[in-house]
This record gives C-alpha cells, sequence and structure tokens, in this order.
C-alpha cells in the first residue's frame, strides 16, 4: 500500500487493480466465447458440407437398393453390398453426429431420412443374405432412435405406393431422398 504524504492510503492502485481484474475477466469471456461459436460453427459447416455431397455420393440403383431392403423385399447379393458400402459413408455420419462432431439438426432432410431407413435395411438384407449376417451399424442405430424423420410418413407411403408387388422399380420414390428430380413421362 502506498503512503500519501500525511499517511492516509492512496486508494488509486486498488481501483486500478478492481479495473484491471474486470478487464481480464471480460476478456476471458469472449475469449470462450469465441472459441464456442468457432466449435458450434464448425459443426453446422460439417452438416451442411455432408448434407451438400450426400446428393452427389448416392446413385439411384443404391438408394433403390436400400428403400427396396427397407420394405423388407429380397434384393440381389450386388444390390445389398451396394447398399452396406454406402452404409459405411451413413455410419461415419451418424457417429459425428452422435458425438455432437456436427450439428444434426443442419442435416438436409434427405439425409437425415436416409440414415433412419438405412437401419431397418441393414437389418433386413442381414435376415435375407446370411454372409452380411456380421453387417452391424450401431452408430445408425444410436442415430434412428435420437432423431426423427419428419417426411417419413410421406415417404413411406411413397415408398410402397411406388413398388407394386413383384416390382423391381423404385424410381418415383427415391428421387426426394436423392435430391434428383425425375424426367417428365417417369
Amino acid at each position: 500500500m502506498v503512503r500519501g504524504r500525511k499517511g492516509a492510503m492512496a486508494k488509486g492502485p486498488g481501483t486500478l487493480a478492481v479495473i484491471a481484474l474486470c478487464v481480464s475477466i471480460s476478456g476471458t469471456a469472449f475469449s470462450i466465447f469465441q472459441w464456442w461459436r468457432s466449435q458450434h460453427d464448425a459443426e453446422i459447416s460439417t452438416a451442411i458440407e455432408f448434407s451438400k455431397n450426400y446428393t452427389h455420393a448416392i446413385d439411384e440403383t443404391t438408394m433403390m437398393a436400400i428403400m427396396t431392403a427397407y420394405i423388407g423385399r429380397q434384393i440381389s447379393t450386388q444390390d445389398a453390398i451396394k447398399a452396406v458400402k454406402f452404409s459405411e459413408t451413413l455410419e461415419y455420419i451418424a457417429f459425428l453426429a452422435n458425438r455432437a462432431k456436427l450439428d444434426k439438426s443442419y442435416l438436409s432432410p434427405s439425409l437425415t431420412c436416409t440414415i433412419i431407413y438405412a437401419e431397418q435395411a441393414l437389418a433386413n438384407i442381414r435376415k435375407t443374405n446370411p454372409f452380411m449376417s456380421d453387417v452391424a451399424k450401431s452408430e445408425i442405430a444410436e442415430f434412428s432412435h435420437t432423431t426423427r424423420c419428419e417426411e417419413k410418413r410421406r415417404l413411406d407411403e411413397m415408398i410402397r405406393n411406388a413398388l407394386p408387388p413383384q416390382t423391381e422399380s423404385l424410381p418415383g420414390a427415391i428421387a426426394p431422398l436423392t435430391g434428383n428430380s425425375l424426367p417428365e413421362g417417369r
């Protein structure tokens, strides 16, 4: 403490220390906020990138295989391999979402629904293709139990209506999920 000329304590240094402490706390709080915000922005950006790339990554035959397996129909071994192979990508997206490394509320609805459909499709593939009995997708299952497909009822109806008994074609039902529009006349 500093003594003044007549033995009184000076108030200046104590006030200055309090102001410095407040500035320091404010700066630290702002740094934490910036760190959190950049982390959150990265999660959103990752979800948006996966959503944009999803429409280019999946082809119509793979989506048809997933949807056919989803409704419980037998699919060829080649189609089962395509569906399982693509489900690896879905598993990784689900893994990131389950661990909050991406913000799943920013995933496109079609990607969210495809991950949810893939859970049942893979379960049906395991039942109908014995050599694929060891295909396990725990991240997809966890994602499916904690996320909703807002379009599921409408899409289920479209899938069932687009696939009459013993038909192998689903182009009308999968167009909303692949992001592709159907050519006129289909």
